[in-house]
């Protein structure tokens, strides 16, 4: 074991293609503006998910859901509960002749604007004994870079073998599109800008290309989608994290009374009444 931790190739954290989180009940995980989309898998008990568009959704074990690049997630264990994460690279395909962009010929009819919460599939009774194996091999402290890369090659050939076309490209929906790296480009920036103007600058574009490729690629205008991703994170550190209402407000750059006035216009009520549950 020693050897095996002392090698280069020994990978954790982070930087890991493949995660175990063993959570406890009532207590609260956040990871905040993912680096890569990540794939994850509940293997036992059940949790409750604030990410993107879904708020306090109940997610069971046997059941998986993709967050992408640059989002934020909230998780809150209804039971103890076993989940499994595989952050994978935005360019992977599903199979050496299929892409992960090619499933957007199978996407529905529902435009990223109006799709609501996580989209959820069963985890396959194959792909479950696949998951449990590097479960187990996790936990007995193996984490090689070669062997996550070749558990990851295989999780994504099976995607491809086990699932119809039209389930993956639910599943992979957030992270679909004919502009991916701009996509990818805006996801990994937002968070750092208050501004259409900010996102414009940094991505380095005219304006007037930058707005019409981003209602292209995300379905609305860039000042409603910064707007939307500030209400998610908002609501969610409201509810999800013990942060005071000043803290609060210094973090989202509002005066107490400007996040007051917020609250009610966006959610109804103020940060104390959303908190209380009201």
């Amino acid at each position: 074991m020693e050897e095996h931790l002392s090698c280069e190739n020994y990978i954790i954290g982070d930087k890991a293609i493949w995660g175990v989180l063993d959570l406890k009940e009532g207590d609260t995980f956040a990871k905040e503006k993912l680096k890569r989309p990540t794939l994850l898998f509940v293997l036992s008990g059940k949790i409750r998910v604030s990410a993107g568009k879904a708020e306090n959704q109940e997610i069971p074990s046997g059941k998986m859901f993709l967050i992408p690049a640059g989002d934020n997630f909230y998780f809150y264990p209804l039971t103890d509960t076993t989940v499994i994460r595989c952050s994978y690279s935005g360019g992977l395909t599903l199979c050496n002749k299929y892409s992960i962009q090619q499933l957007n010929d199978y996407i529905g009819q529902e435009p990223e604007a109006e799709m609501s919460g996580l989209y959820t599939l069963d985890i396959h009774p194959v792909l479950l004994q696949e998951l449990e194996i590097i479960h187990e091999v996790m936990k007995a402290g193996l984490s090689c870079i070669h062997y996550q890369h070749m558990k990851m090659e295989i999780l994504f050939i099976e995607l491809r073998g086990l699932y119809k076309k039209e389930e993956l490209a639910g599943l992979f929906f957030p992270v679909i599109s004919t502009n991916l790296d701009f996509k990818n480009k805006i996801l990994e920036t937002y968070s750092a800008t208050d501004t259409v103007k900010e996102l414009v600058d940094k991505m380095n574009m005219s304006t007037s290309n930058f707005k019409r490729k981003f209602l292209k690629t995300f379905g609305i205008p860039a000042k409603q989608w910064l707007l939307t991703r500030k209400k998610e994170k908002l609501i969610q550190d409201i509810r999800m994290t013990d942060m005071t209402v000043v803290e609060l407000a210094d973090k989202y750059g509002f005066s107490v009374n400007y996040l007051t006035s917020f609250c009610k216009e966006h959610f109804g009520n103020t940060p104390t009444e959303l908190r209380a549950g009201h």
